[in-house]
């Protein structure tokens, strides 16, 4: 009995349905049929943002808070404190003693000697001077001696912070050979992730000692396909899924090159995270928030079909439906993002299209 009752509500819409223009056609419906054929409609948006598709991406320690740490001088490793794990800012790693710090360590003894036998006979140059009994030419060359061995002990200082040395001022102080050692420190804190001495090596200068990044700043690497790239922007916005969670994070960085095997832009996004939410090595899904050019509609996915081959939603206007040709550019959580040539669509059946579909189709009959 429903079903023949179903068949004469959907004739009398058929009946109802008038041709308005040689490309487009007009459902008229009552509220009798609208119920029975289990027809809904939903409010269309205009949005100013569509997001991509979900594409892979991969953490990795920042590129500006990735450390490594290298040796400045040769020497031998005597101790290493630590090998991996978390470390603080100043934590010492590993300590390497070196003869040639010992060597440069008597440099400054034998610089700062001389620069005291070089003042005292700049003062004596100056009293002779004042007392008319030296040429000022004796003044000038002592001066120039004093200054000359100023600036070479402020450059051996200055070599021996590099190395890490940490006993100048005793060495000032006492004129005497300070414990040759060096301790390499973490340069702030984060997770250590390379070690690549042991205790009793002897090492050369330049080589490397440990590497670690700060964990709770990290990029995120994407490769994106050109089309995609092509309308990002840096500083745009990005959307990470952890965990079934949204963060949203800046497009730090976008590549001028491509890859010639995958047709893809290395893009970056920096990410500050709290709680261990992403970490170095972690694969995530990514998808950017783009700007289109032109007006772009937003209705719930199950509004979209197909009529006369093409993609198409129901404009709903009050009781009258009218079958629209749409673009799909891209669907998200149940929602889809369309353009179309109407400028008028305000609502589109959400529900019941297949009822609607049939009604058109058999009027084409």
């Amino acid at each position: 009995m429903k079903t023949k009752m179903k068949k004469t509500i959907l004739a009398s819409a058929v009946a109802l349905m008038t041709v308005t223009n040689a490309n487009a056609v007009e459902l008229q419906l009552t509220e009798q049929q609208i119920s029975a054929m289990g027809v809904q409609v939903a409010e269309v948006k205009t949005v100013s943002q569509i997001p991509s598709a979900w594409l892979n991406g991969e953490a990795i320690f920042a590129l500006n808070k990735d450390y490594h740490q290298t040796a400045s001088i040769a020497g031998q490793i005597v101790e290493v404190k630590r090998v991996h794990g978390p470390v603080q800012k100043g934590e010492v790693i590993a300590v390497m003693q070196s003869p040639e710090l010992t060597l440069m360590q008597g440099d400054l003894i034998a610089s700062l000697t001389e620069l005291n036998s070089a003042e005292k006979t700049l003062k004596r140059a100056k009293q002779l001077s004042q007392a008319g009994a030296s040429a000022a030419k004796n003044l000038q060359q002592a001066q120039f001696e004093v200054d000359r061995l100023t600036a070479q002990i402020a450059q051996q200082k200055q070599s021996l912070q590099i190395t890490g040395f940490q006993g100048i001022d005793d060495l000032i102080k006492t004129r005497r050979i300070q414990p040759s050692l060096v301790e390499f420190k973490a340069p702030a804190d984060g997770e250590m992730y390379d070690i690549n001495i042991s205790k009793g090596e002897n090492i050369e200068a330049y080589q490397s000692i440990f590497s670690m990044g700060e964990v709770d700043h990290v990029t995120v690497h994407i490769p994106v396909p050109l089309k995609i790239a092509a309308q990002l922007e840096e500083g745009g916005t990005a959307e990470i899924k952890v965990a079934g969670e949204i963060i949203n994070a800046p497009v730090m960085h976008i590549e001028r090159t491509v890859d010639d095997m995958t047709q893809t832009r290395d893009v970056h996004i920096h990410l500050s995270v709290h709680n261990e939410q992403v970490l170095p090595g972690q694969r995530v899904q990514v998808r950017f928030m783009l700007t289109p050019k032109q007006t772009v509609l937003q209705v719930p996915v199950k509004s979209l079909t197909q009529f006369d081959g093409e993609n198409a939603v129901f404009a709903a206007n009050d009781a009258q439906v009218t079958p629209q040709a749409i673009t799909v550019l891209a669907t998200s959580d149940g929602r889809a993002f369309i353009k179309t040539d109407s400028q008028s669509i305000t609502h589109v059946v959400s529900a019941g299209t297949t009822a609607i579909k049939l009604a058109l189709s058999a009027d084409e009959e």
